[in-house]
């Protein structure tokens, strides 16, 4: 019997809801999370149990900092008097879990969620996305100007070219999609939080896209 499972993450970091939801679904199962890597997330098998599992964000880490930050080490404080254990943290999102069903929520202002999340956004995640879409559609162009111009039996006569001129239009989608389905994801839930509302779900949809886009690769 296996003692841990890699499973490839569909998840963006503004899916805090997802996430919770997943990493609890996986607790009942006898799978724990252990950590979170930029594209595989590592689980540790454990006795199946009810764990609820709280995601929020600090703007101020990294992947790239040695040791936790002042502020993460607060956070991590703070919410080990609330009867949090901290999990791991995934760029700038920080898990915990409990399981205490009745344990105190970490996030209870709305409005300060999505604005600790904005600036956690604006650290890595929209500049890493904006990098990639220039990136893919510089290359996205010259693949469809060689479709254009003439050049197709040369194109076509290539594995490698039609391959990845494929591939860079894929990544142009899909990193188009993100900053569009990020704004938008946003500015809902301004408006909701605005009403004394929650941030709204994600919903399916994102995970879909990447599962799909990941088959297809694999199929490619």
């Amino acid at each position: 019997m296996k003692h841990t499972s890699y499973r490839w993450n569909t998840y963006c970091l503004y899916d805090y809801r997802g996430v919770e939801e997943h990493l609890s679904a996986m607790a009942a199962k006898g799978w724990r999370l252990e950590r979170a890597g930029n594209n595989l997330w590592k689980y540790r098998r454990a006795q199946p149990a009810e764990v609820l599992y709280a995601v929020t964000y600090s703007a101020g880490a990294s992947q790239f900092n040695p040791s936790p930050t002042q502020g993460q080490q607060s956070l991590e404080e703070l919410c080990a008097s609330a009867g949090w254990e901290k999990v791991c943290d995934w760029f700038q999102m920080q898990i915990f879990s409990t399981e205490n069903p009745s344990a105190v929520p970490l996030e209870t202002d709305e409005a300060l969620r999505l604005e600790v999340l904005h600036r956690s956004m604006r650290k890595s995640f929209l500049p890493t996305t904006v990098v990639l879409l220039a990136f893919s559609l510089l290359f996205a162009a010259s693949f469809l100007y060689s479709l254009i111009s003439g050049n197709m039996y040369r194109l076509f006569s290539s594995n490698a070219q039609l391959f990845s001129g494929t591939m860079f239009l894929l990544l142009a989608g899909l990193e188009a999609y993100t900053l569009w389905h990020y704004y938008h994801w946003r500015k809902v839930s301004l408006r909701a939080v605005g009403e004394g509302g929650t941030c709204v779900p994600l919903g399916p949809g994102y995970r879909r896209l990447s599962a799909a886009l990941l088959a297809l690769v694999a199929v490619l």
